[in-house]
């Protein structure tokens, strides 16, 4: 039996061809093939959307996955002991602000010690400010960077160890607001942060509770070797301005070398008088001998502080670190 082939181009393979919508252009078979040009158009439309949707997904498909959000926290604090930024330290970001004489900064370079910048904008920030960062950071510590926490203003006073009271209150939301208000450019060696030391925060006067969200740029200050262990209990003992300031400075330096009292001076960012700044000097270092930071702190006749750290005070900062090791081996929560 003999089989007959049509011929590809001939007519009624070219029509066959023509309807199998697979082997041509939807649009164009639709136009060929329906009469009704209402139903044409509908059906046209339809195809184009399809389309579209076709080409999104391949766009879709080509684009990079994207990556869940890395979840960042600070490092832990073992009860008694606190982290905190060198920059915070050796500066006068945290200075001695004598009363009357906070002030607005506008991209104010913030004197600092060689290895550091520092630009801030906002009110000039003190001790106070300081302790009550700590408080914050302190609540914060078991909650992701950039998570929203919220807790009372007694819970930071009892960190603070002061009295609980309105005027205390006034005083942390206060402190609250310059700490989120005022921006902060740093440079600490091959270290930097653009940002704030509270990224948010606001009181909620219906839960009579902060809430506050700290920033991820944050880590980039307590990376290795940024940052020192304080020793609170010490701490909380000394007036607020310049031994605090001192005790922190010395703090974050394995040992104390001979400095001139100017240097402190403008270092901790005080205006006081050179001779009231000395007596000044010279009260705070009887009370960090008096809390067993110092072993001796005196000021010579010709203005250079010489301090020598208590024995004790290695042994404290050697505790702190060990524990903290042992506490980023322990997950969260």
């Amino acid at each position: 039996m003999n089989i007959i082939e049509t011929p590809k181009d001939c007519p009624e393979t070219k029509n066959e061809i023509s309807k199998d919508p697979n082997q041509t252009d939807i649009v164009d078979f639709i136009e060929q093939q329906i009469s009704d040009p209402e139903v044409a158009a509908t059906l046209k439309k339809f195809s184009e959307a399809i389309k579209r949707n076709e080409e999104a997904k391949k766009q879709n498909q080509n684009k990079p996955e994207e990556k869940e959000a890395e979840i960042i926290y600070l490092p832990q604090e073992a009860t008694g002991y606190c982290a905190m930024p060198n920059f915070c330290l050796r500066s006068a970001l945290f200075g001695v602000v004598e009363k009357g004489q906070r002030k607005l900064l506008d991209s104010h370079v913030i004197a600092a010690q060689k290895g550091y910048s520092i630009q801030y904008s906002g009110k000039s920030l003190d001790q106070f400010d300081c302790d009550v960062w700590l408080a914050v950071k302190y609540l914060c510590l078991q909650h992701p960077l950039r998570e929203r926490v919220c807790f009372s203003a007694p819970e930071i006073a009892t960190i603070m160890q002061v009295k609980d009271g309105s005027a205390t209150r006034r005083a942390i939301e206060q402190s609250i607001d310059r700490l989120s208000q005022g921006a902060l450019r740093v440079k600490a060696g091959n270290v930097k942060m653009v940002g704030h030391l509270i990224d948010w925060g606001i009181w909620d006067e219906k839960e009579h509770k902060f809430c506050i969200r700290l920033g991820k740029e944050l880590i980039e200050v307590f990376k290795k070797d940024q940052y020192t262990i304080l020793e609170m209990a010490q701490r909380r003992l000394l007036t607020k301005g310049l031994a605090s300031w001192l005790h922190g400075y010395w703090a974050s330096h394995d040992y104390i070398y001979s400095v001139h009292a100017d240097t402190i001076q403008n270092l901790c960012g005080s205006k006081a008088s050179q001779k009231e700044f000395r007596r000044l000097a010279r009260k705070a270092l009887e009370e960090l001998v008096g809390v067993g930071f110092l072993g001796v702190g005196i000021i010579s006749r010709n203005g250079f502080i010489e301090a020598t750290k208590a024995p004790t005070v290695k042994a404290f900062k050697r505790e702190g670190r060990k524990q903290l090791k042992t506490l980023k081996e322990k997950p969260h929560g």
